[in-house]
């Protein structure tokens, strides 16, 4: 897990070229009771909050990347979108 998602959605978006493909995953703070459990242990161990799917899809659009997909919508997940064509 990343202490700063967000900085790293920003140098990604930075460095993809227009037309290009991101892909990734990301662990997200929605998911079953057993997942929030891990995640609050992990919180209070110092280990960095998890993003919600909606901060990832924020973060996305914000670097041009259009119409950003997330499935699942809850727990270990997979992100992706093209980068706008400039």
């Amino acid at each position: 897990m990343l202490e700063d998602p967000e900085r790293a959605v920003r140098e990604i978006g930075r460095c993809l070229k227009p037309g290009g493909e991101l892909v990734g995953t990301a662990l997200l703070a929605e998911g079953s009771r057993r997942q929030r459990t891990i995640c609050g242990i992990g919180r209070r161990r110092g280990y960095p909050v998890p993003p919600s799917g909606h901060d990832v899809r924020r973060w996305l659009t914000a670097v041009g990347i259009a119409e950003p997909t997330i499935e699942p919508e809850r727990g270990f997940a997979v992100f992706r979108g093209r980068k706008d064509a400039d």
